[in-house]
């Protein structure tokens, strides 16, 4: 299929990970965790040939990790905080390997409502199928973040 100059090639990507786990004070500001990461990853592709054929391919992963850690949160006055967070996971399970590491800032409006912001970086080493057909997710994704917690 020999494409066209003005074939534009479109793609789209989804990927996301939602952690769960529980957490075991410690101390008032040191606490361990005890989880699940869970990631799904979306691509899809479309191109055009020049005689107008249209081409799409589409390719899901989801699985779930286990993983362990640390979190200390230290208040910086009535309602401010700072956390550092660091975990581990994968473990052979689905994902070879894969680390977490964050440090946030948080803004407590209530005692059970808090909203962070800070950096996260979560590295991932996946592989799935054999060689001749594998899934290979190995990425380090990393950034600013942002979001909202509660307690219960």
């Amino acid at each position: 299929m020999v494409l066209s100059d003005s074939s534009t090639p479109t793609s789209s990507r989804r990927r996301s990970s939602v952690d769960g786990f529980a957490l075991w004070a410690i101390t008032p500001e040191f606490e361990l965790l005890g989880g699940v990461r869970y990631f799904e990853n979306d691509l899809h592709m479309r191109l055009k040939s020049v005689n107008g054929v249209k081409v799409s391919s589409k390719d899901s992963q989801t699985w779930a990790d286990p993983m362990i850690g640390a979190r200390l949160i230290h208040p910086l006055s009535q309602n401010w905080l700072v956390e550092v967070r660091a975990d581990i996971g994968g473990f052979g399970v689905q994902s070879q390997f894969e680390w977490n590491a964050e440090g946030l800032f948080g803004y407590r409006l209530s005692n059970t409502n808090l909203l962070w912001a800070g950096y996260r970086a979560l590295d991932v080493d996946y592989k799935e199928g054999s060689p001749a057909n594998r899934y290979t997710f190995d990425v380090r994704m990393e950034g600013f973040v942002g979001g909202a917690s509660w307690t219960f």
